[in-house]
């Protein structure tokens, strides 16, 4: 044991082995030091958040912004680095109604070593505030298809029939309804209910306080019925204003008492009382230049009333076009 020993010592001084060691380990150390203390970054796009904003207001520019945010430091810490960690967001507790106003952008860190730098080039947003406005809007079925032969389909409606509606000014005062996605009536021979999602469209700047309804669709059996077509011809409002609907075709369904009454469309008249005076500051200030609005569709029997009866009108309800005359 001993003369292997010696031989081993013999060789490490004739070959100059041990410095050769030392080196090596020298250099891995150096090595790991380098790798640990080398520079980099990372880039990632935050979503900036709209805090503390005033009960009273809305923010309806930018839809959900964002922004590049860029963390630098040693590779070795930025390894562990994660983009929810990086929250970026604008006070609003002092903002008023008004257009491309520039807010400062704040950066919030969680969880994140001191000595990594985290910033970003975009220091300040514009935002466009307005005030908000809240209403209830009639709910509006839109339906698809036919109901079985034989059978007539009545005008659905809704249950709740309306919903509240909150979001910017400018927005929701131009909405007299909201719309639900499409309902499917087809091959129907019985009343329905059909569970229905509004259709808020890609508008942001609004909110439902409930996003489904249930969309009652009646059904009648139509072998004793007789069908009418009838004009439907709109209130007069006083001259001030031009009126006039898409379609004022509406179909009355008459079921005779007497086997050989006569039905004869003179007998019914059927209006459209639009309320002009509910939109008429509107016009009248000039914030727009027509207005839509969904009008009940009254009908009336005149006379004959002990041979026949009106028993349905479909639609129950037309849009009306209501323009300031020049």
């Amino acid at each position: 044991m001993k003369r292997l020993l010696e031989k081993l010592l013999v060789i490490l001084r004739e070959r100059n082995i041990a410095a050769k060691l030392v080196c090596l380990v020298l250099a891995v150390v150096l090595w790991a030091y380098i790798s640990s203390t080398k520079m980099g970054d990372l880039k990632y796009r935050i979503r900036v958040e709209f805090k503390n904003t005033p009960h009273t207001l809305v923010v309806t520019s930018p839809q959900n912004p964002y922004i590049t945010v860029m963390v630098s430091g040693t590779k070795d810490l930025l390894k562990d680095v994660r983009p929810e960690k990086i929250k970026a967001f604008v006070n609003l507790d002092r903002a008023v109604a008004g257009e491309d106003q520039k807010f400062t952008v704040e950066i919030t860190r969680t969880e994140l070593p001191d000595n990594l730098s985290v910033g970003t080039a975009t220091h300040r947003i514009g935002v466009t505030i307005e005030k908000r406005l809240v209403r209830r809007v009639r709910v509006v079925p839109k339906i698809t298809g036919d109901v079985q032969d034989g059978f007539i389909a009545g005008s659905p409606r809704a249950v709740p029939e309306s919903v509240t509606v909150t979001g910017a000014e400018s927005v929701v005062s131009k909405m007299d309804a909201v719309y639900t996605k499409p309902v499917s009536i087809d091959k129907l021979a019985k009343t329905a209910n059909r569970d229905a999602i509004l259709d808020a469209g890609d508008n942001g700047a609004i909110t439902l306080d409930t996003q489904k309804v249930v969309v009652v669709v009646p059904v009648y059996p139509g072998k004793d019925l007789v069908k009418i077509e009838k004009k439907a011809t709109v209130k007069d409002a006083g001259g001030r204003y031009r009126l006039s609907i898409p379609e004022d075709l509406v179909v009355l369904y008459v079921r005779k008492l007497q086997h050989d009454a006569e039905i004869e469309p003179d007998d019914f008249d059927v209006t459209i009382d639009p309320e002009v005076h509910t939109v008429a500051e509107q016009l009248d200030k000039g914030d727009e230049r027509e207005i839509h609005k969904l009008c009940l569709v009254n009908a009336f029997q005149k006379a004959h009333f002990e041979r026949v009866r009106l028993v349905l009108v479909v639609p129950d309800m037309i849009w009306v076009k209501i323009a300031k005359k020049n």
